[in-house]
């Protein structure tokens, strides 16, 4: 088997089933199987999924109580018997071609690769932005978590630390050989995220925690820069959030977001 989806979900079948949908073209395909890891939802989850399986045989349903989401994710790292493994949310959807995807995915294997980082499109302000890999930087994720695909022997060595509530994937990231990082840039987009995410509803808890990670990760003058740089993204958000929170500068805040990205690489 080629890749696991793994998905997380507590009490959110309706974005799930979105989810599902978007992998309708990759169910009864023994290259792919889709693991859904549910924290003991009570809104019918495993009745909806337990039905779904009977037409599609290579979805594994686990529904259990679990320490948050990182665990719950680490618990689909356990289950999972790809080569490769991606995380997709609860109403994210996988819509690259997956014949093409195999094709790349294969290309990549003899690598030995950590991650495979993809371009991906993100649901912003009612409006649809393609994103593409960018520099390798040390203080950020090169892409979307969603939009990056990990070899299962680095998830097996580095999973996700429990101690984070929501800078965990780039407390993995970090962990990366950055050699054994790989940009997949002349391709599709590989998935469809949602803007509105936990690290951007709760930015200042993110990047307290990204401080927190580049303290145990680095030292000296690099850990200085890096800590230097993420300070100054809170400062530049902090007056972002407080300035720009009517309505009437929606528009406004999507040109001077995507104007923040390219010059700060945020």
């Amino acid at each position: 088997m080629i890749l696991s989806i793994v998905t997380v979900v507590k009490n959110d079948i309706t974005r799930l089933i979105k989810t599902i949908e978007s992998l309708k073209y990759y169910y009864n395909d023994k290259n792919f199987e889709h693991i859904i890891v549910d924290g003991k939802s009570t809104d019918n989850t495993s009745n909806t999924i337990k039905k779904i399986k009977q037409e599609n045989k290579n979805i594994l349903f686990k529904s259990s109580q679990d320490n948050g989401i990182y665990d719950a994710m680490n618990v689909g790292i356990d289950l999972s018997n790809g080569d490769f493994i991606i995380f997709l949310n609860a109403g994210d959807k996988l819509i690259a071609d997956k014949f093409e995807l195999l094709k790349k995915i294969n290309k990549y294997i003899v690598l030995e690769p950590h991650i495979l980082c993809f371009p991906f499109s993100q649901v912003f302000m009612e409006q649809i932005i393609e994103r593409f890999p960018k520099k390798k930087c040390l203080d950020k994720l090169p892409t979307s978590h969603q939009a990056m695909v990990f070899s299962k022997k680095f998830l097996q060595v580095s999973k996700y630390n429990l101690s984070y509530k929501i800078a965990s994937d780039f407390d993995l990231y970090s962990q990366s050989d950055k050699s054994k990082v790989y940009f997949v840039s002349n391709f599709t987009v590989l998935t469809m995220v949602e803007g509105e995410g936990v690290a951007s509803q709760n930015f200042l808890l993110s990047y307290l925690e990204y401080l927190k990670i580049i303290s145990n990760r680095y030292s000296g003058l690099l850990r200085l820069i890096l800590l230097l740089k993420v300070i100054y993204k809170i400062f530049i958000m902090t007056i972002f959030k407080l300035l720009l929170t009517k309505s009437f500068f929606v528009k406004l805040k999507k040109v001077l977001y995507q104007l923040l990205e390219k010059k700060y690489n945020f």
